[in-house]
């Protein structure tokens, strides 16, 4: 069924266009519904035979090869999957049996490195303190021996300081009484003068001496 329609928008956008005619398809359609299965039969079938299809025997002897085929292929596949079940099973048992030795092997593995590396601590540090009172002991012999170096140099220089006294005829307390008379005996005196031409003249002998 066909039917004249204005569009409403067409109608706003251009108010002219209200004369020209718009064509809008209304179709009405029936569904077939299937028979419920609660209704009897049709009359019309009531008395209808199906004809009975013949099969060879050649046909009949093939679906029956083909199904003992298949029957034989799904109890061969039935059977394949249980032996694989169980030997998955096996190896599971055996796997966790080998899994619980290797677990122990290695807990006793681990206990032995734990002791070994106690061992090795015990050793480091007996190690440490040896190689530390060494290093004590080597620096009390070295600063015993800057301490004796500093006294053998010191007693040098005592003696050397001795010397230059005695070089110098230092006067002591002892030997005070003998400077006097060695004085007054032996009169010294160290007045000079200089010449003109520059020689050094004593005023004990009057010699010249060079300059």
């Amino acid at each position: 069924m066909l039917r004249a329609a204005v569009s409403p928008v067409l109608r706003q956008l251009h108010p002219e266009a209200g004369f020209l005619p718009s064509v809008t398809q209304i179709r009405n359609k029936k569904v077939r519904l299937r028979k419920q299965l609660w209704m009897p039969r049709a009359p019309s079938k009531l008395f209808k035979m199906h004809p009975i299809r013949s099969v060879p025997q050649e046909e009949i002897a093939q679906y029956k090869f083909l199904y003992d085929r298949h029957h034989m292929e799904m109890l061969s596949i039935k059977a394949f999957y249980a032996a694989e079940q169980r030997r998955i099973a096996d190896d599971k048992s055996e796997f966790s049996q080998v899994s619980r030795k290797e677990e122990e092997e290695l807990q006793s593995l681990l206990a032995l490195n734990e002791e070994e590396n106690r061992q090795i601590a015990a050793l480091r540090e007996q190690r440490h303190q040896e190689d530390f009172l060494r290093r004590m002991d080597i620096k009390m012999k070295h600063a015993e021996e800057i301490r004796e170096k500093a006294k053998l140099e010191e007693k040098a220089a005592l003696q050397e300081l001795q010397k230059e006294m005695e070089n110098l005829h230092f006067i002591t307390h002892d030997t005070l009484d003998e400077a006097v008379k060695r004085a007054y005996h032996q009169p010294t005196t160290y007045n000079f003068a200089i010449s003109p031409s520059g020689e050094k003249i004593c005023e004990k002998t009057g010699e010249y001496e060079d300059k």
